[in-house]
């Protein structure tokens, strides 16, 4: 969860942060809670997140959908054929190259239709079927 330093010392400081072509899953919890208002439009792009409170409406958020996680309970955080997050988000030059398990990035799938672009959400790209 971001929380604001406002909820402490009254300034909005993170109200500017941003979020894009992630996953935010913690269900119980919020994603974001600020001492008064909503995140800046614009700042949160193509997000798959459990709880939409605290963020700026956008079509580009699927909530609250299931990430499609291999196995959360086992730590596989890759993402199963079949889910949403997959081929989601545009081409982005700021991603990283590479996938945190060291696969590359965008792979596009040309059995999935794009829904905004090839990336995947999430520190994963699904690497084919």
């Amino acid at each position: 969860m971001l929380r604001s330093p406002g909820e402490t010392d009254g300034s909005s400081g993170w109200r500017h942060i941003g979020i894009r072509n992630s996953i935010v899953w913690q269900p119980g919890s919020r994603v974001v809670q600020l001492a008064t208002g909503v995140l800046n439009p614009g700042h949160v792009e193509y997000v798959v997140a459990h709880d939409l409170g605290g963020l700026p409406a956008s079509p580009t958020l699927l909530a609250p959908n299931e990430p499609g996680f291999v196995d959360a309970a086992l730590g596989d955080y890759r993402l199963r054929l079949d889910a949403a997050a997959v081929d989601y988000a545009p081409d982005d030059p700021f991603a990283m190259p590479l996938t945190l398990d060291g696969g590359l990035r965008p792979v596009d799938l040309v059995v999935i239709p794009d829904r905004f672009g090839p990336f995947d959400l999430g520190a994963y790209e699904r690497q084919g079927k």
